[in-house]
């Protein structure tokens, strides 16, 4: 998968059909409470850029997070070529999002016919080490199937030929042949002349409500507002704390009481036409296209538990003479971001 988004520091429609009553043993006092997650989402994505006949590949940092591609390598079957191991022309291969390197000695590149394969190892038949692909001329190389199975390429897409005097550019967003266009004036460690701009920008959200929720079966309605955002589309996204998608609610306020316990992230997206992966059960890195998520509101879910009292060595029975008694006691909970009085 390609992406072409930018990230801020990161950081249900849930049916309240069956909620469960919960006696409290104690009085509970909620807290309120913002985490505004610094998120990283996406790993830094390195992709095929640009291709020369003259044996010049070009990639490009199109994601999040810096990466170093020195042990990266290169396949045109039959050849391979670990990037550590190329001539660079220009970039450094520990990779800032943004950046571009351009290696120039990869001789074996026919503009008639021919693919392009990028592995984070020498795996070269396996789906989970190819990371970028392409192919042109004709469909079906030899590593076309390795790009289909990783989900990077389509069975019998190939882009057409280009002649030795032009260079394959690569668009910026897409797993498709549409994506990459021929052209006579190359770009070698420059920006590609078909490259898309993307420019919408998620916004900030907040909250001044209650973010850790107290399972009882009452509404507890989250209001959040978007600040600083801009673009054609917008949306709001319930996700786990492992990023996968559980809710796409128009919007707020959201009441997650009937959610069970648990921990989820709320986000703000701004997008242009064309997003695909924003669908339930996907995971955040599923997105595809040009979109710009906001920071996370992290909401913490927790049903009341009135737990363990205990003394310091574990004992819960303390015998004294009457007067001024004094002693320490520990207490143990499932949910201890809920509050509680002795």
């Amino acid at each position: 998968m390609k992406l072409h988004n930018r990230l801020h520091s990161n950081g249900l429609s849930l049916f309240k059909n069956s909620l469960h009553s919960w006696q409290k043993a104690i009085q509970l006092v909620i807290l309120p409470l913002v985490f505004l997650a610094n998120i990283n989402l996406l790993s830094a994505q390195v992709v095929i850029n640009e291709i020369l006949p003259n044996g010049t590949v070009e990639l490009k940092n199109i994601g999040s997070d810096t990466v170093n591609v020195s042990t990266y390598w290169l396949c045109d079957i039959p050849a391979y070529q670990q990037i550590q191991n190329s001539n660079i022309i220009c970039g450094n291969p520990n990779m800032a999002p943004g950046e571009i390197l351009t290696v120039d000695d990869f001789n074996t590149i026919d503009g008639a016919d021919g693919e392009m394969g990028l592995y984070t190892t020498n795996s070269f038949a396996s789906s989970s080490a190819i990371v970028d692909y392409v192919e042109w001329g004709s469909t079906g190389h030899g590593r076309s199937g390795v790009a289909v199975s990783a989900g990077i390429w389509s069975t019998g897409d190939f882009v057409p030929a280009f002649d030795n005097n032009s260079s394959l550019e690569y668009e910026g967003m897409g797993d498709a042949s549409t994506n990459w266009t021929a052209t006579a004036s190359p770009t070698i460690c420059a920006e590609n002349s078909n490259a898309v701009v993307c420019t919408v920008d998620g916004g900030t959200i907040s909250t001044t409500d209650n973010t850790i929720i107290c399972v009882d079966g009452n509404p507890d309605p989250i209001d959040v507002t978007v600040e600083n955002s801009s673009g054609p589309n917008g949306g709001w996204i319930i996700t786990d704390d492992s990023n996968n998608i559980l809710a796409l609610p128009n919007n707020p306020p959201f009441d997650l009481d009937g959610a069970g316990a648990g921990v989820c992230l709320i986000w703000y997206i701004r997008y242009e036409d064309g997003l695909t992966g924003k669908d339930l059960g996907n995971n955040i890195s599923d997105l595809e296209g040009c979109f710009d998520l906001s920071n996370a509101i992290t909401v913490i879910r927790e049903i009341p538990d009135g737990g363990m009292v205990s003394l310091l060595d574990s004992s819960t029975t303390y015998a004294n003479c009457a007067g001024n008694i004094v002693f320490d006691v520990t207490h143990t909970t499932t949910a201890p971001n809920l509050s509680y009085w002795y």
